[in-house]
């Protein structure tokens, strides 16, 4: 990972942005638990499928203080607890977040709320733990974004890809992360599906990546307008050496959205 400031962190929960709220994403990273009798220089440590925990913040962030406008703020996501939220930072190079740069995401389990009152503001201190949601298949929550957050109006035709550090096709799967923030069509509502392309040259036969779709994803103001999800690709899926975000408009004329992927590896 390059050089950066935390001024080019992005947040985003459940298909909300809460960067405007957040001060600090604090430390983002996963703890991979040693074998009960494994001695120090045991080769068997810190290597069994699954035994690792994700961990995020604690977030230095400021609440918000309406949560009926929309979008809704910091409040309004973290109020209930015990709900799993899919967290997701991308980290821009010395810039806003762009393709190819490097995201970590996961679900994960609000595990403490302490709000601290400040000069005409109250603060929050917001720590994040793994949930039980991703699979032991899958043991690292790093990976690289597809498609910074910003708005489409239709397919994704054209050769804009990232290589993501690979010199050629894996077959062990992955995690295809989106975050669908608005969506407009006909009465304000539309239909709208993410998914990820791949290929081996970065410039033609591009190919839909199996299991790396998101469900029909709906959207507009009369129903809840944010979606997100992590999906879990099979262990053997392959994954192309270059990838591609893509979107497909089933009634919707627009989507903001963002979209990453954590290859496995």
């Amino acid at each position: 990972m390059t050089r950066t400031n935390k001024k080019w962190i992005r947040l985003y929960v459940d298909g909300y942005d809460l960067s405007g709220y957040v001060r600090d994403a604090g430390s983002l990273g996963f703890v991979a638990d040693a074998v009960p009798d494994a001695c120090i220089t045991d080769a068997v440590k810190n290597a069994l499928v699954g035994q690792i925990t994700v961990t995020c913040g604690p977030l230095n962030a400021v609440l918000d203080n309406d949560g009926t406008t929309y979008p809704a703020g910091l409040w309004d996501t973290f109020k209930g607890a015990g709900t799993p939220h899919v967290v997701t930072v991308a980290i821009g190079t010395l810039a806003a977040p762009a393709q190819g740069d490097p995201v970590f995401s996961w679900t994960l389990d609000e595990t403490s709320f302490q709000m601290n009152e400040g000069t005409g503001f109250m603060s929050i201190n917001l720590s994040l733990d793994q949930a039980a949601l991703i699979t032991s298949l899958y043991n690292d929550p790093f990976g690289y974004v597809l498609h910074p957050k910003g708005a489409e109006t239709g397919a994704n035709s054209g050769n804009n890809v990232i290589s993501m550090g690979q010199g050629a096709q894996t077959d062990l799967g992955g995690l295809f992360v989106y975050h669908l923030f608005t969506a407009s069509g006909g009465g304000g509502a539309g239909t709208a599906t993410l998914s990820m392309d791949g290929s081996a040259d970065g410039s033609t036969s591009w190919l839909a990546t199996t299991g790396a779709t998101s469900p029909a994803l709906v959207t507009g103001n009369t129903v809840t307008v944010p979606q997100a999800g992590i999906i879990q690709l099979g262990s053997t899926a392959a994954v192309r050496r270059y990838l591609r975000w893509q979107l497909a408009l089933v009634t919707a004329t627009s989507a903001t959205f963002f979209a990453g992927f954590i290859r496995k590896t």
